[in-house]
């Protein structure tokens, strides 16, 4: 089994997540879509089913500095050492 835990920087999320809003709400701002992230993270991280933590075992992916294909080859890489590592090389 691999158990992938994802990470980015609060700021880098919402640099994201603004670039996302700004072609539909003009009037938005990095600002307020940081406050929302923090306060979204905050609950997800604190709620009692199922919280959005670092689980023993589980790989931890920081996204915060790699691109959408640095991402696909990392990703491809972890799943292939995990079926390496469960069946042996194919």
């Amino acid at each position: 089994d691999l158990k992938l835990f994802f990470h980015c920087s609060i700021r880098e999320k919402a640099k994201r997540r603004f670039k996302e809003f700004k072609k539909k709400n003009k009037k938005i701002t990095l600002k307020q879509v940081e406050k929302s992230l923090k306060k979204r993270d905050f609950m997800d991280k604190n709620r009692k089913e199922s919280p959005l933590i670092l689980v023993k075992g589980a790989v931890l992916v920081n996204t915060t500095k790699i691109n959408k294909k640095q991402m696909e080859d990392k990703l491809n890489n972890l799943v292939k050492r995990a079926i390496i590592k469960k069946y042996g090389n194919l």
